[in-house]
């Protein structure tokens, strides 16, 4: 069970499943990049 597991996330860290990727991930990877830029922003305003 722990190698399988393993096996998922190297797989999820190399990127390799880019097909798993949908669009409400990517969507979700913008909204967290872009709340992000402004928090940053605002801390170095």
């Amino acid at each position: 069970m722990g190698n399988i597991m393993e096996d998922e996330i190297d797989r999820d860290i190399d990127g390799v499943p880019k097909a798993r990727l949908s669009n409400r991930d990517s969507i979700i990877l913008g909204i967290v990049l872009i709340i992000f830029a402004i928090v940053a922003y605002l801390i170095f305003l």
